[in-house]
């Protein structure tokens, strides 16, 4: 979390506003992916790994920017707000606690 809010973040929960559960909204004006990211890109960490929720299948490729995205506290929590009531998302974290690394390997796109 940073203190600042993310004023493309902003922009996306502005849009959310009044939106229900199974509703469908246009965002206006459009947001790109892209202007969620840091401009670059080229640093970057990247491992095999697992998912983050039962059955915690092995079948995912990590990729951790070396410059984080963030939002506010109060963004966060009025993205939250947004996912109550909501079935599919639950009411809980999408994390597990930090596993042992095992035998895989970390692959760094810069000189770590």
């Amino acid at each position: 979390l940073g203190k600042d809010g993310n004023p493309i973040f902003e922009r996306l929960l502005n849009n959310l506003v009044g939106l229900k559960a199974g509703e469908k909204k246009s965002v206006n004006p459009v947001i790109k992916l892209s202007e969620f990211l840091p401009r670059n890109l080229s640093k970057y960490y990247t491992y095999p790994g697992s998912l983050t929720t039962p059955p915690c299948s092995e079948c995912v490729t990590w990729i951790i920017l070396d410059e984080p995205i963030l939002i506010s506290q109060n963004q966060l929590d009025r993205m939250r707000k947004v996912h109550e009531g909501c079935s599919i998302c639950g009411r809980t974290d999408n994390y597990r606690p930090i596993c042992p690394i095992g035998k895989r390997q970390i692959f760094c796109s810069f000189s770590c």
